[in-house]
């Protein structure tokens, strides 16, 4: 199982496990190109239970793409294109927050807004690798999990805490 599923299904059983009824968030930094939306294809396929029965795509036009499966809502945001987070509050974007398990692209366009609590993913390329696949250039990635709140703070706390993870030493 390659990391973004391992990830995606660890925090999946932990919040079941805790009886955690707050919505998962997952805020992914990059550059562009660095991979985030095929992290996040895993990670809802993960949530769904949907390996190959989901398309996932960036929502980078529309800014939010909605995906639902027995009963699991994800709210998967992409905030490259607003200039700000009033643009954010005009198309009353967080509305979604309160019952949907989030993953967002460029979550620093909205920075005022984020959840309470969340697991900050950011994803670094290495040196030369621009212009590859997808499946390529993310053999070759930095990934480093920063948590926010207790459920992540706890959740992170055994063995995966202030690590730096390298694709090549588990696959996204």
């Amino acid at each position: 199982m390659g990391f973004a599923k391992q990830l995606a299904a660890d925090l999946w059983r932990a919040k079941n496990a805790a009886h955690d009824s707050a919505p998962l968030a997952l805020l992914f930094a990059g550059d562009l190109g660095a991979g985030k939306t095929h992290f996040i294809k895993q990670v809802v396929a993960t949530w769904l239970g949907a390996e190959n029965n989901i398309r996932v795509t960036s929502p980078t036009f529309s800014l939010i793409n909605i995906y639902e499966k027995n009963g699991v809502k994800i709210l998967h945001g992409d905030f490259y294109r607003l200039k700000n987070e009033t643009e954010a509050e005009e198309l009353n974007l967080f509305d979604y927050y309160r019952d949907h398990q989030a993953v967002i692209e460029w979550p620093e366009k909205i920075a005022g807004w984020w959840p309470r609590d969340y697991l900050r993913v950011t994803i670094e390329q290495a040196a030369g690798n621009r212009g590859e696949s997808p499946i390529n250039m993310l053999e070759r990635r930095t990934i480093t999990l920063a948590p926010q709140g207790v459920f992540y703070e706890n959740f992170l706390q055994d063995g995966l805490r202030d690590k730096i993870y390298q694709a090549h030493e588990a696959k996204i």
